[in-house]
């Protein structure tokens, strides 16, 4: 498309998580004044998932990315292949970019000029962008580009710390409405074309990541060509970029181009970008040939003979077409290595049976074989390993899986198991049933909640019955603490009441109180000698300092973590109520402060649990619920937009993906992880974490089969494959316990070892 009339510069102006309706009058009123006469505004449909690294894709590449995209945009690694940024350096394009340095790792040594801003330090809403905008004017003194990027992150990051409707979305619009408008007055007389729209939106909670309408809708502004207004998906964009510059449209592209957005280029350039998009999908998609063909002999016949009376017939195929094509790509743009899924199910089955087996002692050993399945798993998936291997290990293991079964009825059918217990059984079976149903995976948090809430009404008639009457008062508010789920996760709930500036003073007595009651209990049940107290009462207060009157001030974060680990050193004997106080303190540090009462609720109730049941069995379960219902109530959902990024920050200068990604991780699973070390606590059976292991695999093999089966579901993107990466990173964090758990019994029983050696050593 190289014979095209292009603009000598073209301005990228884009701003993370700008939602739709953040372009409003007193938002944005210069853009919209020049919108008026100069350009148009359409709305952009954003497929999930909504995160930087697959959007930034889908705007240069024209495709649908996939949704390991969401790992690869917390590891900055992939680089893209063909994209806009490489048609354009191919016919001699020079591009400047400045902004989220995800670009630069996409595409690596091709900006003329380029300065990349971290994306992830989301407490710096102000130096990212400046850094950008300083640039910016120094740009526009040179003649030596063709193309300038630029990709602002303040609006993103005060999303993540503060929420869309913080005091502080207004003025920051204002302030890139403002450079907005300085650029298309000093470009007036330049044929330039500026393009304003956003890589996702921004959930009402303030994340991203989900297929909420604010995620999932994104303004496309143009100014300095008449256009009309359009809805457009995101991979159209590439494509009406390409048309306007006169380049090749992406190869991987499934977007189409859009009539109204042209409508200001000639007929003759407008029929041709018809034409090559029609091509260039019907390559990947026969949907529509005959149309095609069609249109395709009408254009021909256009070029010949000049005749314009059927243009509009050409041009309503076409475009009738582009849709049709287009969605049938992008419905099938998903791809799956169904041998790999099968594989992984079929090794999933052997271990969940082989746990099984452990915890009925039917054999001896601990995970040893399970362990050996893993890794032969991640060798096969990871390095590709040859398919009749793959399905001769498959073959061996669905055996193995036989024997397993074989081996687990036969204890079964052989031992009295009480009601009770089967009843319980029973119901975490049904709970992982019911993840077939996307509205159950959306709201998973009601069944947690009533669960709970039932298995305490279930121990009412025992004695101290006030006590599960506090638990069941207390529990009654504290879920009402966050909204979650996703019919209902917009609506009014307690922490943003606590966070309106008129009720501050509600929030620090909820706060004092909530550290209060946490170092009670560190100092009178977990602390183990004076320096320990004074230690653990110093961070509480330092962390009281930091979260109220200075939560950016990076050297006290230091400092608090620096303090815990001192404390864990000088605890001088490692048991399980070390590794209690010293969880309790790093989640008091990660939390906020409205949810930081959940905390002792789950001290609290485990207590109660411990002193009502006697079954290990039960009371493993019972503590799971527990772990599960707080998980929701901390505000969490199976959405990756109700991650707290600005959790893995703290006490950070920059971005660093190791520790960025393992106070995420410690923040999210924080109360399951706690409920885990009481329940080892009060039980002091090793036994726990076999129990654990089962339902956590059980909820794994689930997941990942059902998603299997609806693989070609309409939600397999936005319900089913979160749900799996949620679930991994949860059984991540399992795998993880369970490891330090037996590095610790192993040091102590070591311990004990040399111990009795020297006590033999002087004997003698």
């Amino acid at each position: 498309m190289s014979s095209f009339d292009t603009p000598r510069h073209k301005f990228r102006f884009k701003r993370d998580a700008l939602r739709y309706d953040f372009i409003t009058r007193d938002n944005t009123p210069n853009l919209l004044k020049l919108l008026e006469t100069d350009g148009c505004l359409s709305l952009v449909k954003v497929e999930s998932p909504t995160v930087t690294l697959p959007r930034i894709k889908a705007l240069t590449t024209g495709s649908v990315p996939q949704f390991i995209d969401v790992v690869l945009n917390l590891l900055n690694t992939e680089s893209a292949t063909d994209s806009i940024i490489h048609q354009a350096v191919r016919y001699g394009k020079k591009i400047v970019f400045y902004g989220d340095d995800t670009w630069l790792k996409l595409y690596p040594n091709i900006f003329l000029r380029s300065e990349g801003t971290t994306s992830f330090y989301v407490y710096d809403y102000t130096e990212v962008d400046d850094n950008v905008t300083r640039n910016v004017w120094d740009e526009l003194s040179r003649n030596d580009w063709d193309i300038m990027i630029l990709h602002y992150l303040g609006l993103d990051h005060i999303g993540h710390i503060t929420g869309p409707f913080s005091p502080l979305v207004k003025p920051k619009l204002q302030e890139m409405d403002e450079i907005v408008k300085k650029i298309y007055d000093l470009t007036l007389s330049e044929n330039r074309i500026i393009l304003v729209t956003g890589d996702h939106g921004m959930k009402d909670s303030g994340g991203h990541g989900g297929t909420t309408y604010s995620e999932t809708r994104v303004p496309f502004l143009l100014l300095g060509e008449s256009c009309s207004n359009d809805i457009l998906s995101q991979s159209d964009i590439p494509l009406i970029i390409s048309t306007f510059m006169g380049l090749s449209f992406p190869s991987n592209s499934i977007g189409k181009i859009s009539t109204k957005i042209l409508s200001s280029i000639k007929l003759e350039k407008l029929l041709y970008a018809l034409n090559y998009n029609s091509l260039l999908l019907a390559n990947k998609s026969d949907v529509c040939s005959e149309d095609i063909i069609k249109a395709s002999d009408m254009y021909y016949s256009f070029l010949k003979g000049g005749d314009s009376s059927g243009v509009n017939e050409i041009v309503s195929l076409y475009d009738s077409c582009l849709r049709r094509m287009n969605s049938d790509l992008t419905h099938h743009s998903v791809t799956q290595d169904a041998v790999s899924l099968v594989f992984a199910i079929i090794a999933l089955i052997y271990c969940l049976t082989g746990s099984i087996l452990t915890i009925l002692d039917v054999r001896n050993g601990i995970y040893s074989s399970e362990i050996i399945m893993f890794v032969i798993i991640l060798i096969c998936l990871l390095f590709k390993i040859n398919r009749i291997f793959v399905v001769i290990f498959c073959l061996i293991t669905v055996l193995l899986t036989i024997n397993n079964l074989k081996q687990t009825l036969q204890h079964l059918f052989g031992t009295k198991i009480h009601l009770d217990i089967v009843l319980i059984l029973s119901l975490n079976i049904l709970h992982a049933i019911s993840m077939a149903a996307s509205s159950f995976i959306e709201e998973e948090h009601q069944i947690w909640y009533f669960y709970f809430t039932t298995f305490l009404l279930a121990n009412y008639n025992k004695n101290n019955n006030i006590q599960v009457i506090i638990v069941l008062f207390l529990f009654r508010i504290i879920k009402q603490l966050n909204q979650t789920g996703d019919k209902w996760a917009a609506e009014p709930d307690i922490s943003q009441w606590l966070l309106l500036a008129d009720n501050s003073l509600y929030l620090h007595v909820l706060y004092i109180v909530s550290l209060v009651l946490i170092g009670i209990y560190c100092l009178k049940s977990i602390c183990t000698n004076n320096l320990n107290k004074l230690i653990t009462l110093i961070i509480l207060v330092l962390i009281y300092s930091l979260k109220i009157y200075s939560p950016n001030y990076i050297i006290l974060g230091q400092t608090i973590w620096y303090l815990i680990f001192i404390n864990l050193a000088v605890t001088f004997k490692i048991n399980i109520l070390s590794l209690i106080n010293t969880w309790i303190l790093i989640s008091t540090l990660l939390y906020r402060p409205q949810n930081l009462i959940l905390i002792p609720f789950c001290i609290y109730t485990s207590r109660i649990l411990s002193q009502r049941i006697e079954s290990e069995l039960i009371l493993t379960i019972s503590h799971l619920w527990l772990g599960n219902a707080l998980y929701f109530c901390q505000g969490h959902s199976n959405s990756l937009a109700s991650i707290d990024i600005g959790a893995g920050y703290v006490g950070l200068r920059d971005y660093n993906p190791v520790y960025v990604l393992l106070q995420l991780l410690s923040h999210t699973y924080s109360l399951p992880i706690l409920s885990n070390l009481l329940l080892l606590y009060h039980c002091n059976n090793i036994n726990v974490w076999n129990i654990l292991a089962v339902f956590r695999l059980l909820i794994v093999f689930v997941t990942i089969l059902i998603s299997f089966v609806q693989r070609h579901h309409l939600f397999i993107w936005s319900v089913f494959a979160p749900k799996i990466l949620l679930e991994s990173s949860h059984t991540l964090m399992l795998l993880i316990q369970i490891l330090i758990h037996h590095a610790f019994v192993f040091v102590i029983k070591l311990k004990k070892k040399n111990k009795f050696n020297l006590h033999v050593k002087v004997s003698i």
